[in-house]
C-alpha cells in the first residue's frame, strides 16, 4: 500500500479528535512537523487568503435544520469566528498588524452580509449576539488610534466599512451598535490633519453626554492617538482629566505598575478611590492596591486595604476577613469589632449571610442579633437565621423569631397562591434554627391556619409542616 493509500485509510478509520490529538503529541517531540504546522498556518498569508478562511467559516455552515430556523448554523458561525478573532490577536503580537485589520474587517463584512441574508434578526435566541463584530471593530479601532496602519490601508479600511453599514442587520436592525458607527466615525475622521481630528473627536466626545462607556472608549482612542503623534503631555492632561472615569484611571494605573513605579501606582490608586463614582471599580482598586502592598511585604499596608474593603462591604467580605486573621492574628477581634458595628450603624450597606459569619466566628453576639433582623432585598434573611441563631442566648432568639415572624405575617396577607411554598419554606427554615424556632413556628402555623382557613392552596401548604 502505498503512502498516500495507507494514509487515506487511517483518516477513514479514526475520529478527527484522534487523529488531532496524535498529531499535537507527535508536533511536541518533533521540530519538522511543529515547523511545517507553524509555516502552514500561522506563517503570514496574504490578505487575500485571509479574507478567504474567514468567507470558508460561511461557506461550511449548513444548518441541517434549516426547516424551522436560519439556513446556516450560527452557533458554529459565532465558534470559528471566535477563533479568527483570536488568529487575529496572535498577528498584533507578532506585529503583523495588516494581517490583524484584514481579519476584522472581513468579519465585519461577512457577518453583515450572511446575517441580513439569512434574516437572523427574525430569531429571539440570537437578540444580544454579535458574532464578534464587537471586538471586530475594536481590535480595528486599536490599530488605528495607535498609527500602526498606513493612511492608505486604513482608507480601505474605512471603505469595508462603509460597505458594510449598507447591509439590513447593521442598518435597520442595530447589529453591532453603536461599535460600526462609532468605527465608520473614526475612520471617515482619520484623514484629516492632527489639529482637525482631534477635534472632531472632542466633538464626538461632547456629544455622548452621559454615555460613560462610549466617552471612556473614545478617549482611550484620543490619548493612543496622541500617543503615536509624541505628544505625551497631552495624552497625559487627557488621562488627568477624565481619571475618575475607570477605564481612564485604569490605563494610568497599569502602566504604572508595569513600569515598576509602586508608589506611583498607589498614589494614583488612591486617586481613582477618591474621584470614581463607580463602587466596583473602587473595590477594584482597593484590592489592587493589596496585592501591591503583599508583593512589597508591607504587613500594616495589607492589614489597613483589608480593613477599608471589610468596611465598604466588599462582595468577597468572608474571604477578606480570613486574610485580615491571618495577618492580624489576636488583633482581628478589635478591628473586625469596630467595622461590624458601622456596618450595622447604617453607615454602609453590607451582606447579611457574610457579616452573620464573621460575627458567628468573633463570638460578637450582641452584633449577630443585630445582623440577623438587618437585611435588604439581596439577602436571605431565613437561612441565615437558620444557620447562626442557635448561638445566640435564648432570649435574643426570641427576639429575632419574633421580628421574623411578623414578617412572615405581613408575606402571608396578599392572596397569591405562588407565594404560599415560599412561606412554609422560610416557617421550615426558623423550625429546623433552635428549640425557640419550633415552638413559635409551631404556634404561628396554627395562627395562620386559624386566620386563612379560606384559602385551600394555602391550607394544603401548610399542612406539609406536620402541625
Amino acid at each position: 500500500m502505498d503512502r498516500k493509500s495507507l494514509v487515506d485509510k487511517v483518516f477513514s478509520l479514526v475520529s478527527e479528535e484522534e487523529a488531532l490529538s496524535f498529531l499535537k503529541e507527535y508536533a511536541y517531540k518533533d521540530d519538522a512537523l511543529a515547523k511545517a504546522l507553524y509555516d502552514r498556518f500561522l506563517l503570514e498569508d496574504s490578505e487575500a487568503e485571509l479574507r478567504h478562511e474567514v468567507r470558508s467559516i460561511f461557506a461550511h455552515a449548513g444548518n441541517p435544520y434549516s426547516r424551522w430556523g436560519t439556513s446556516l448554523d450560527w452557533d458554529e458561525i459565532r465558534n470559528e469566528l471566535s477563533r479568527m478573532i483570536s488568529k487575529a490577536e496572535y498577528f498584533i503580537q507578532e506585529g503583523k498588524y495588516r494581517c490583524a485589520a484584514c481579519i476584522a474587517s472581513e468579519i465585519i463584512l461577512a457577518v453583515g452580509e450572511y446575517h441580513s441574508e439569512d434574516e437572523v434578526y427574525h430569531y429571539e435566541e440570537w437578540d444580544w449576539e454579535d458574532f464578534c463584530t464587537t471586538e471586530a471593530c475594536d481590535l480595528i479601532a486599536s490599530l488605528v488610534s495607535k498609527g500602526l496602519l498606513e493612511s492608505s490601508f486604513v482608507n480601505e479600511l474605512y471603505e469595508d466599512v462603509a460597505r458594510a453599514s449598507a447591509f439590513e442587520s447593521y442598518r435597520h436592525y442595530a447589529l453591532c451598535y453603536p461599535k460600526l458607527a462609532d468605527l465608520y466615525f473614526l475612520l471617515k475622521s482619520y484623514s484629516l490633519d492632527a489639529e482637525d481630528f482631534l477635534q472632531e473627536m472632542d466633538k464626538k466626545i461632547g456629544s455622548l453626554g452621559k454615555e460613560e462607556r462610549r466617552r471612556e472608549e473614545f478617549l482611550i482612542l484620543k490619548i493612543n492617538y496622541l500617543r503615536s503623534r509624541g505628544r505625551e503631555d497631552d495624552a497625559e492632561k487627557v488621562i488627568c482629566d477624565n481619571f475618575d472615569l475607570p477605564k481612564i484611571s485604569t490605563l494610568k494605573i497599569d502602566e504604572l505598575v508595569l513600569e515598576g513605579k509602586t508608589i506611583e501606582a498607589l498614589g494614583a490608586l488612591d486617586k481613582a478611590i477618591s474621584l470614581s463614582r463607580d463602587d466596583y471599580h473602587k473595590e477594584k482598586c482597593r484590592r489592587k492596591k493589596f496585592e501591591l502592598y503583599r508583593e512589597m511585604g508591607d504587613k500594616d499596608g495589607q492589614i489597613r486595604q483589608l480593613t477599608d474593603l471589610l468596611r465598604s462591604s466588599s462582595y468577597d467580605m468572608y474571604q477578606d476577613y480570613l486574610s485580615l486573621k491571618s495577618l492580624a492574628g489576636v488583633g482581628t477581634r478589635e478591628i473586625v469589632s469596630e467595622i461590624v458595628r458601622d456596618l450595622l450603624s447604617g453607615k454602609a450597606c453590607f451582606y447579611q449571610k457574610e457579616t452573620a459569619r464573621i460575627c458567628y466566628e468573633e463570638g460578637l453576639l450582641p452584633e449577630l442579633e443585630t445582623c440577623l433582623v438587618s437585611w435588604s432585598g439581596i439577602d436571605k434573611p431565613f437561612e441565615t437565621a437558620n444557620a447562626y441563631i442557635g448561638a445566640l442566648p435564648p432570649d435574643a432568639r426570641v427576639r429575632v423569631l419574633n421580628i421574623l415572624s411578623d414578617r412572615i405575617r405581613e408575606d402571608s396577607v396578599p392572596v397569591k397562591s405562588s407565594h404560599y411554598p415560599y412561606i412554609r419554606q422560610k416557617i421550615e427554615l426558623l423550625m429546623d434554627s433552635c428549640d425557640q424556632g419550633k415552638e413559635m413556628m409551631t404556634s404561628l402555623v396554627m395562627e395562620l391556619k386559624t386566620n386563612y382557613s379560606n384559602r385551600p392552596a394555602f391550607m394544603r401548604e401548610l399542612s406539609k409542616l406536620g402541625v
